[in-house]
């Protein structure tokens, strides 16, 4: 019986010890974990919508105003100018307001068509049109009239921007025009060779001429017979020559757009 107990009391020990050491291993880790671990941080999933301002642009008239703020999902209405062009029938384009950006992004075109260069500098249209007959060299005529359907005043293109004047006479050119292959534009030497300038009497620099001619050009007399510049093609470069008056040039003419 004493050995009973005693092999008993044994026993009892032994898994008092198995369950002590059972303890301690299971606790250690689960203390570790509760120390290191962080619950999830609640959090909003549904962003804020981003508020759109309307910016500017001088073709059109935005309603609401620009400078105002609308909402996401607003729609905002431009009204394009006379002088502008949209690619729908309407002239009026819609864009909606998402996540800050008005969409679509395109508004009304800054010029009539793509047959039209757009200078930026001046906020005009260029574009070639035939001389008209009888009126060689009359670079008022028909420019005058480039402008009546589109109720924006009209000239003869003129721009320190050079490289728009030679885009529009190529643009010209390309579509064959005039048969001439070659269109004035609103800079000449009339009163004394080499000294250019705009058909508004603005200087233009001969430095940044020069770049833009073409082969041979410029050429003239100390008569100063060549007083007209034209863009043309001449041994497969496309620029600026100095020339006299032919009939059979066409002319590059002008809108001013309004702001």
């Amino acid at each position: 019986m004493a050995a009973f107990r005693k092999g008993g009391l044994t026993l009892l020990l032994n898994v008092v010890l198995f369950v002590l050491l059972f303890l301690e291993g299971c606790i250690t880790p689960v203390e570790l974990c509760l120390q290191t671990a962080s619950l999830p941080e609640t959090t909003d999933t549904s962003a804020t919508p981003t508020p759109c301002t309307i910016g500017t642009k001088p073709y059109g008239t935005y309603k609401p105003a620009p400078g105002t703020t609308v909402a996401d999902g607003s729609i905002v209405i431009l009204e394009c100018d006379a002088s502008a062009h949209t690619a729908s029938t309407s002239a009026v384009v819609s864009a909606t307001c998402t996540n800050g950006e008005l969409t679509p992004t395109s508004t009304c075109l800054p010029c009539p068509d793509n047959t039209w260069i757009y200078d930026d500098t001046t906020n005009r249209c260029f574009k070639a049109f035939a001389a008209t007959p009888g009126l060689p060299c009359d670079a008022r005529s028909p420019c005058l009239n480039a402008g009546l359907q589109y109720r924006a005043p009209s000239d003869v293109a003129h721009t320190l921007n050079l490289p728009a004047l030679i885009r529009a006479g190529a643009v010209g050119i390309q579509n064959n025009i005039v048969t001439s292959g070659q269109f004035l534009v609103g800079i000449g030497d009339p009163t004394a060779q080499g000294m250019y300038q705009l058909s508004d009497n603005t200087p233009v620099p001969l430095a940044d001429l020069q770049p833009l001619f073409v082969m041979t050009a410029p050429f003239d007399n100390a008569a100063n017979t060549q007083k007209f510049i034209t863009v043309r093609f001449n041994g497969g470069v496309l620029g600026f020559d100095d020339t006299a008056c032919l009939a059979t040039y066409g002319i590059v003419c002008q809108i001013q757009l309004t702001t």
